[in-house]
């Protein structure tokens, strides 16, 4: 567990996917403060994806973005 290391899971993660043989879902993330929101990783052709899913909407919201470190931009 990593807390308040957003950061460094979004670099750790950026890092390693060009590296990685595993193609789709990888793991999750998520925050004590909002348990009702999850983060799912996929690694995609070298690139991380995080696919949010925020669970207090009826019927859950599900959104997908491409993870781009702010100090890699």
């Amino acid at each position: 567990m990593v807390r308040w290391g957003g950061e460094v899971i979004e670099w750790f993660l950026h890092w390693l996917a060009p590296y990685s043989e595993t193609e789709g879902f990888v793991g999750y993330t998520r925050c004590d403060e909002v348990p009702e929101r999850v983060d799912l990783i996929y690694f995609e052709s070298g690139e991380v994806y995080y696919k949010s899913i925020e669970m207090w909407e009826d019927p859950p919201h599900v959104s997908r973005r491409k993870l781009t470190p702010r100090f890699f931009k």
